[in-house]
């Protein structure tokens, strides 16, 4: 069994448009984030407020690893 490693960071919004929109576009980075993370073997927490996301990704650190690295290219955020 592998190590259990945490990752946790808070990032930027550049989502735009109206308040409708933005909800939206949250609900569908919730819907991919937890079909992804169930498939990479990783749990977590995802928190976001008027401008800003923060996040905690637990698993293998060769899991956090990839999935992290398909986060920090989403240009929903910075």
């Amino acid at each position: 069994m592998s190590k259990l490693c945490r990752i946790v960071y808070c990032s930027r919004s550049l989502l735009t448009g109206s308040r409708a929109d933005i909800e939206l576009g949250i609900r569908k980075i919730l819907a991919t984030a937890r079909l992804n993370n169930r498939a990479a073997r990783l749990t977590g927490a995802l928190t976001f407020t008027d401008s800003c996301f923060a996040q905690v990704l637990e698993g293998s650190l060769d899991d956090l690893a990839s999935v992290f690295a398909k986060i920090r290219r989403d240009p929903r955020h910075t």
